[in-house]
């Protein structure tokens, strides 16, 4: 690893934080990224062979899965380079969810922006959780050769590059000290980290929170059996001054970490602290669905089926009756996750009614690029929630993906 990605990694770990901007929504569209004037060619991407092979998947997975890559890199990059790379980048994720390595190191190589440095992050956070450390080097010396680039744009603003390095900062979490030596990386410096993780969420940023509290729970998995440890990160999650949407997604994940330990009164616990909020709020109604939704799926988990399932129904019928207040480009939030929380408590064939309405209210819009979105988006949550389209929708499916198409 080079002398900057070695200093770039000990800043991660010691809280040296590039600036960000207070609101992403505000910035320039960015760049498709080219090296820089005299800047050295990008580093080249883990060889293959040094990646676990893909895990088999069923066919109809791997068509979703390409389908909906192929959408996303079907949307013109002038003016759709953000809306493009954000598509890519939620394949790719998807791609990790299902252990397909190598198809997202492929992939994330067609990204024309900074995502692609936030993906080989995601990639090096991959491999250090399931201990497949010789290729984290390369793949954090590819996101920071990214970050690099992003940041000779003299126009740039500094989160990007913020975010990509965050990420690489969780890959580096998890990697125990044998392996940081070995890669020349820094020692862990757990209490340093937490000083300066405490300064971050005194300062109130919500970019900066957002990062950190996803290193928190990246230490509550790896500390889950030292009990002092585990209780530092729950409590600076617990304790952010943070957006509710932000709070359940933070907590939902120390839930699941939970299950992971078969600790199932402490993922009760944690949903428990949760429902208020969630039903105490005042939410649009596509947002509302996707949080009870995701309530509802790890309550499942947790053996309160019966529960589980009378909260999605009230969720469903609850959304279904809302749907008038719904623009049509927002209505597949709240359908998408239904959807997948159905397939999870056992409900295929609701599940699919549901992705198949989806479908149908997406192409109500008349521009592609709303339509190629809805489209992504639905094809990656029917692979993960392990729900195959039928016939009928499959064949709507590439119906909808060919007739993309101007305007966009």
């Amino acid at each position: 690893m080079s002398p900057k990605t070695r200093l770039a990694a000990l800043s991660l770990l010691l809280g040296a934080w590039l600036p960000w901007a207070a609101c992403k929504d505000a910035t320039p569209t960015a760049p498709v990224v080219v090296p820089a004037p005299g800047a050295t060619q990008p580093v080249a991407a883990p060889a293959a062979s040094e990646l676990p092979a893909d895990a088999a998947l069923a066919p109809w997975r791997v068509e979703l899965l390409q389908l909906a890559f192929d959408t996303a890199s079907a949307m013109p990059l002038a003016p759709h380079v953000k809306n493009r790379a954000r598509a890519q980048a939620a394949v790719i994720a998807a791609c990790l969810r299902l252990d397909q390595p190598r198809r997202a190191a492929e992939w994330l190589r067609a990204i024309p922006n900074w995502q692609r440095g936030l993906c080989a992050a995601d990639l090096a956070v991959w491999c250090a959780r399931r201990g497949t450390n010789d290729a984290v080097g390369a793949l954090l010396e590819q996101a920071e050769d990214v970050a690099r680039q992003v940041l000779a744009d003299p126009k740039e603003q500094g989160w990007r590059a913020e975010r990509i390095r965050s990420r690489c900062a969780e890959a580096i979490l998890l990697l125990d000290e044998t392996t940081r030596q070995a890669l020349s990386l820094p020692p862990g410096g757990h209490e340093a980290l937490l000083a300066e993780i405490d300064k971050v969420l005194a300062a109130g940023d919500l970019e900066k929170v957002s990062a950190v509290l996803a290193q928190c729970t990246e230490l509550f998995a790896q500390h889950y059996r030292t009990e002092a440890r585990r209780a530092q990160a729950e409590e600076r999650i617990r304790n952010a001054r943070v957006p509710a949407t932000v709070r359940l997604d933070a907590t939902v994940r120390l839930a699941e970490i939970a299950l992971e330990h078969d600790e199932v009164g402490k993922a009760i616990a944690l949903l428990d602290e949760l429902q208020p909020i969630v039903e105490g709020g005042t939410w649009l109604p596509e947002d509302h669905a996707a949080m009870r939704a995701r309530l509802a799926v790890v309550r499942h988990r947790c053996g309160l089926r019966e529960r589980a399932r009378a909260d999605l129904d009230v969720a469903s019928r609850e959304f279904e009756s809302a749907r008038s207040q719904v623009n049509s480009v927002f209505l597949g939030i709240g359908h998408r996750p239904l959807a997948e929380a159905w397939a999870r408590c056992g409900d295929q064939a609701r599940a699919l009614a549901i992705f198949r309405q989806a479908v149908t209210d997406a192409v109500v819009n008349p521009n592609s690029r709303p339509r190629a979105e809805d489209l992504v988006a639905t094809c990656v949550a029917m692979a993960l929630a392990d729900v195959p389209p039928d016939a009928e929708l499959s064949t709507r499916l590439r119906q909808v993906a060919a007739g993309l198409a101007d305007p966009w």
